[in-house]
């Protein structure tokens, strides 16, 4: 009995070594999951600002591509002019 009751003490404090042994190996992975998660949120902000920065450009793309078309508009509308005739007179 005592021999069994030593055994079961022998294979508890066994069990015990590796809980702790796993318990410090989470740690460890939690720790590389938290630099991990920084390391994320770090590259997503980042990507918001390139998004925002893109954004902008497309925006100001759109207005000069609108004022090209105009000018382009201006500048037919003056040959057409030019070539029918038409005197301006200031």
């Amino acid at each position: 009995m005592r021999a069994k009751l030593q055994d079961s003490m022998v294979q508890k404090e066994a069990l015990q070594d590796q809980v702790k042994i796993i318990g410090g190996d989470l740690d460890g992975v939690r720790k590389e999951q938290q630099a991990i998660r920084a390391k994320i949120k770090q590259l997503d902000d980042a990507l918001k600002a390139i998004d925002n920065e893109i954004k902008t450009l497309q925006d100001e793309l759109t207005s000069i591509t609108e004022k090209r078309g105009r000018a382009h508009e201006s500048i037919q509308q003056l040959r057409k002019n030019r070539d029918e005739g038409v005197c301006w007179i200031t």
